[in-house]
C-alpha cells in the first residue's frame, strides 16, 4: 500500500492490487445533458467521461463520481470510466458506479444525483450531500471499466 496524496485531511491509498480507497464528505454533482432542474449555478452540460457514442454521462440517471487530478495522475491504471464503489455510512448502502468526471485539484467526495439517491442521501446539488468528513468511503479500480445501468463505460486516458 502507498499514499497517493493527502487531500482535505484524508489519505488517498493505493492498495497493493492497484485499487484506490479514501474517505470523504459528499457533495452532489448534476452535470450532464439532461438539464438543470434545480438551477445549480455550477451545472455543466458535459462530463469528462463519455459513452462510446460521445454522449456525456447524465447525473440524474447515472451513478458516477468525480476524482481530482492527484488521483488520475497518481496511479498506473486508467481512472476515467473505471469501476467505483461507494459506501454511505449513515444508511449502510453500498452502490457501484464509475468515475465520470474530474473534480478540482485538492478536493474529494463529489457524486452524481443518481448515486446520492441510490445511497439514500440528500441528492440536491444545491443543499444535498453530507458534510461529515467521513460520510462516504470511495473505492476505485483503475483499469477496470465501470458498468452502469447495464452499460460498460469506456476507459479514457487522462489528457492534461
Amino acid at each position: 500500500m502507498r499514499v497517493i496524496a493527502v487531500l482535505q485531511g484524508h489519505e488517498v491509498i493505493e492498495r497493493d492490487d492497484g485499487s484506490v480507497v479514501f474517505d470523504a464528505h459528499m457533495a452532489i454533482d448534476n452535470d450532464g445533458p439532461d438539464g438543470n432542474p434545480e438551477h445549480d449555478p455550477y451545472h455543466q452540460e458535459t462530463t469528462s467521461e463519455k459513452y462510446q457514442d460521445g454522449a456525456s454521462l447524465d447525473a440524474e440517471h447515472v451513478c458516477y463520481g468525480t476524482v481530482p487530478p492527484e488521483i488520475i495522475k497518481g496511479v498506473k491504471g486508467i481512472v476515467m470510466g473505471c469501476k467505483q464503489r461507494v459506501t454511505y455510512h449513515k444508511t449502510g448502502r453500498v452502490v457501484e458506479g464509475c468515475v465520470g468526471d474530474e473534480y478540482p485539484a485538492g478536493h474529494l467526495g463529489e457524486l452524481s444525483v443518481a448515486y446520492a439517491k441510490a445511497l439514500g442521501a440528500p441528492s440536491s446539488p444545491i443543499n444535498g450531500g453530507d458534510d461529515d468528513p467521513k460520510a462516504i468511503t470511495v473505492e476505485l479500480w483503475p483499469g477496470v471499466p465501470g458498468v452502469v445501468n447495464g452499460v460498460t463505460v469506456p476507459l479514457r486516458p487522462f489528457r492534461s
